[in-house]
């Protein structure tokens, strides 16, 4: 004789013939088709049944279904910027932070960093050839010196340069500018990406060597 089927829920037995009622594998008890209306509903993802409580709490996909926690865990993530959930295939690392892709965009712009260099040409021209002859700190002499600093916003952003001196204290060449950004502050892991340049970049880049090379006026 089969064991008996009692309803985990309203504690009545399972009437053998009742094919509505549903098995929960996950907690090993059975459920009456009367009360699994109630607090039972199926994964739209992996389609098994679980009880109500092992739904993705306040999460719905488009469509206004529910999913089990286990597949919200294997497909979905809770972005470390911004705190909304989002499809794990959209993700990104970025150090130890997993972000979303509005959050990516956001602080990290995709650029094309030809059309960049392209688009920056005249501010960099007007740049260097401010610069090339003068006269630098005879610390300088006959070096290239990395010319760096940074501007903190929501993000951090770093910019360098490279400065050629000659063995007369001129600067013989200056190098465009590279900018990297920061994900965000306070996550000390962060990896930093390319950040695309503007012509503003330049006119900070000026006092930068001023200031750090002792430019000579």
């Amino acid at each position: 004789m089969d064991e008996e089927r009692i309803c985990s829920e309203c504690g009545e037995p399972i009437d053998e013939n009742d094919e509505d009622a549903v098995y929960l594998e996950n907690d090993e008890v059975w459920v009456c088709a009367s009360c699994a209306e109630d607090c039972c509903f199926t994964c739209a993802l992996c389609g098994e049944t679980f009880s109500v409580n092992d739904a993705a709490e306040d999460f719905e996909l488009s469509d206004g279904s529910r999913i089990c926690t286990y597949c919200f865990a294997e497909d979905y993530f809770t972005c470390d910027i911004c705190g909304e959930i989002a499809s794990v295939e959209d993700s990104a690392y970025w150090g130890d932070a997993r972000i979303c892709p509005d959050c990516l965009a956001e602080r990290c712009p995709s650029f094309d960093e030809e059309e960049n260099l392209r688009e920056t040409a005249e501010a960099y021209e007007a740049f260097k050839a401010r610069y090339l002859g003068r006269t630098v700190a005879e610390e300088f002499r006959g070096q290239q010196v990395t010319v760096s600093w940074q501007v903190s916003d929501d993000t951090d952003i770093d910019y360098e340069l490279t400065v050629t001196v000659d063995d007369a204290c001129c600067i013989a060449d200056v190098s465009r500018i590279q900018a990297e950004i920061l994900l965000a502050e306070g996550i000390t892991s962060s990896e930093r990406r390319p950040y695309a340049v503007d012509d503003s970049d330049y006119d900070a880049a000026g006092d930068e060597i001023e200031e750090q090379l002792q430019v000579v006026l």
